[in-house]
């Protein structure tokens, strides 16, 4: 499950959650016009990202967590988010400015979308062919040639 995080923009301020959920993830390809592939690969090259995709990406957190909080009904506006960006102190800049508050949060919320399985190691020295089919209840249909 995605995980909660949350950032402030000012002391004191309010405190915004961000989840990517699935329904929030569904939304941003909506909005963007782009796959969540294609925008996961545009936030790793800072380069590429635009203020519009930063903001419709950062909506998209906050509205997971509201409807997955249920804290609150009233959905928020891409246009609402935009002046929550514009009250950050040093403008869209510095909100996204790499090791801000808010870009940490939405990253790591990013990220928890998005978890990675544990694989298990491969042995070195793998069993023969033989001891792995009678390991997992099969025989191998190609019989050794009784010729040699």
């Amino acid at each position: 499950m995605p995980i909660l995080k949350s950032f402030s923009i000012k002391e004191q301020g309010p405190v915004y959650e961000i989840q990517f959920t699935m329904n929030a993830l569904r939304e941003l390809e909506k909005l963007s016009g782009h796959s969540i592939p294609m925008i996961g690969l545009t936030l790793m090259s800072p380069g590429r990202v635009t203020v519009g995709l930063l903001q419709e990406i950062l909506w998209a957190g906050l509205e997971g967590a509201r409807t997955k909080q249920r804290k609150n009904t009233t959905p928020r506006t891409i246009e609402d988010v935009g002046d929550i960006i514009d009250e950050y102190p040093g403008g869209v800049m510095e909100f996204f400015q790499e090791g801000s508050e808010p870009l940490k949060a939405i990253m790591e919320a990013w990220h928890s979308a998005f978890p990675t399985k544990e694989r298990e190691e491969i042995p070195k020295d793998p069993p023969p062919a033989e001891t792995a089919n009678e390991s997992i209840g099969t025989t191998s249909p190609i019989q050794p040639s009784s010729a040699e």
